[in-house]
């Protein structure tokens, strides 16, 4: 009988690493660079409470405006009008 238990706590804590892990490699592929136009939240509600998301708006060189959802830190370090530099590989963005 414990033996069942451990085997499921492994099976678990191995299967939420493997989760984080791919959200990591997800935001480190993504990249961008242009100017900050616009901040904003939205509330998103769930089946249980709401979450706030965090977008920064960004125009590119070409003049086209794409939206990112970004972590807090993240936002809160860019205002409107900061060159931002997001390349792959990197976690966060940098000013650019």
């Amino acid at each position: 009988m414990w033996i069942l238990f451990w085997v499921l706590c492994a099976w678990i804590v191995l299967a939420l690493a493997s989760a984080v892990a791919a959200t990591g490699r997800r935001e480190s592929a993504e990249t961008y660079e242009g100017v900050v136009v616009a901040r904003s939240t939205r509330n998103v509600q769930l089946t249980v409470g709401s979450r706030t998301d965090l977008w920064l708006h960004v125009r590119d060189e070409t003049g086209a405006e794409t939206s990112y959802l970004v972590d807090g830190r993240t936002w809160a370090a860019f205002s409107v009008g900061d060159r931002i530099v997001k390349r792959a590989g990197e976690r966060r963005p940098a000013r650019g």
